[in-house]
């Protein structure tokens, strides 16, 4: 008899396959209806598309809209973009380039580079221009309130601040310290009119007193007892800071309560990373779904966070040479009603673009990796895995027109599974194709099913079936 079993949740590979080897890799989960007759379904991530390419053959470091345009640091070029796809070169950075910190008034934006140089530029005039005003001092990051820019001074816990919508003009009397301890400032920025300074080891929370010496104070009460890791890894979305603390674990921050996001599995793949302090995270929403993406470029990893479901999958990239490795994704801006993303290794802008399969041409590998199923422990005759998705889904001619998806299976928590198995999901039009596999082991007492896919087409899973006897059937 077929017995539904949970397929494809969420990444959690626990260090024992017998409790989980869970995976979703270019694919994430969606909660269903309790009307449905499946608990979730399994989504297929947004493909690239090219929106802008910016003939610059250096990553895209930081991406900033401010009004009607887009800002843009691609290697050590500054251009402003706007909604018809105009680019204006603005001018070149002259120091050493790298991941930026944007931040804008209204009328300036401001860009901070890896080593405290900070440049500004406007939508009106052409030109970039570095900060030079004697009583600024290098920045470590940058946020701006209420017309402010605030700078947390590199390698210091003191910040100070501009003249009100002047980012250029500094005075040396606008400034103060992070206090309760002497930890160095490692990330500065503002969310709900406030200015949030995450440090080596604690938060501290100010806000602008309108009149007060200094002007920005720390606010009573609010005392968060945790460090961050990576200054690029902070991200905000609905209130809420993403980001990775010291101890490795990644927070979300509810008001001024911290909440673990990752999972025991995640939180141990961290600590076996070497660098972290690169980690770069940011925020989007797409088809419902509001996402804290987090690559490890040192690691060359990407994990997302559904803050939906609250659940992790996986984000992954073909290099040149066939390579798995971290999503291309560098950064992102939500500009003329699309989610730009910058790549991290050429100057081109895409578009996360659901209805398209491929990363601009790239194959898209994708992999569900079930829970581990058992039924009382009871030894098994697997007879039959089952799956229900969109079938038919080919398309007119090239790749995909057939398209195929690949089936392997474990009785032993993981540790090795059996030959690929490949199955037919349909050519066009073919939507009563059925897909299931027979060949999927012998006697044992676990079992787990694993899927990939890469064809360029839509890719739906909704549900799965196994086929099992027992002694006691």
């Amino acid at each position: 008899m077929l017995q539904q079993i949970h397929f494809g949740v969420n990444s959690y590979k626990a260090k024992s396959g017998l409790v989980s080897a869970e995976r979703l890799v270019n694919c994430y989960a969606e909660i269903t209806p309790q009307t449905s007759s499946f608990p979730n379904m399994v989504l297929g991530t947004a493909g690239l598309t090219v929106w802008k390419d910016t003939s610059v053959s250096l990553p895209v470091y930081g991406m900033r809209v401010m009004g009607e345009n887009l800002f843009v640091v691609v290697g050590n070029k500054v251009y402003k973009i706007d909604s018809s796809k105009t680019q204006t070169l603005l001018g070149k950075i002259t120091s050493e380039i790298g991941r930026v910190i944007m931040t804008d008034n209204g009328d300036q934006v401001t860009i901070e580079l890896p080593d405290g140089t900070t440049y500004y530029c406007t939508a009106t005039a052409s030109s970039l221009t570095q900060i030079t005003d004697g009583d600024f001092n290098d920045s470590g990051s940058i946020t701006t309130l209420d017309g402010f820019t605030i700078s947390a001074l590199i390698d210091s816990n003191q910040f100070q601040w501009s003249d009100v919508n002047n980012t250029q003009n500094w005075n040396a009397s606008n400034a103060a310290t992070v206090e309760a301890n002497s930890s160095k400032i490692v990330r500065v920025y503002q969310n709900n009119l406030e200015l949030w300074f995450f440090k080596e080891d604690i938060i501290q929370v100010y806000y602008n007193t309108g009149t007060g010496s200094p002007l920005f104070q720390r606010k009573e009460g609010v005392y968060i007892e945790k460090g961050c890791a990576s200054k690029y890894s902070v991200a905000t979305l609905d209130n809420s800071f993403f980001f990775l603390g010291n101890d490795r674990i990644v927070y979300q921050t509810i008001g001024y309560q911290l909440k673990p996001i990752s999972t025991f599995p995640l939180s141990q793949e961290i600590e076996k990373y070497e660098v972290i302090n690169d980690a770069i995270g940011f925020t989007y929403v797409q088809d419902g779904h509001k996402q804290y993406c987090l690559s490890f470029p040192s690691e060359n990893k990407t994990w997302e966070y559904d803050i939906t479901t609250e659940l992790w999958h996986e984000r992954e990239s073909l290099d040149n040479q066939n390579r798995d490795g971290r999503w291309r994704a560098n950064c992102q801006a939500y500009f003329a009603g699309k989610n730009l993303v910058g790549d991290f290794q050429t100057g081109i802008i895409y578009e996360l673009d659901p209805d398209v399969y491929t990363e601009n041409g790239t194959v898209i590998k994708r992999e569900i990796i079930g829970t581990t199923m058992f039924k009382n422990f009871a030894r098994m005759n697997l007879n039959k895995f089952v799956v229900m998705m969109d079938t038919g889904v080919g398309i007119a001619t090239g790749q995909g027109s057939d398209p195929q998806i690949v089936g392997r299976f474990s009785d032993n928590g993981g540790k090795t599974y059996t030959d690929e198995l490949w199955q037919p999901i349909g050519a066009e039009g073919s939507f009563l194709t059925e897909l299931f596999w027979t060949k999927i082991g012998g006697k044992a007492r676990s079992f787990i099913a694993k899927l990939n896919y890469s064809e360029p087409t839509k890719f739906h899973v909704v549900g799965a079936f196994v086929e099992v006897e027992t002694e006691d059937d």
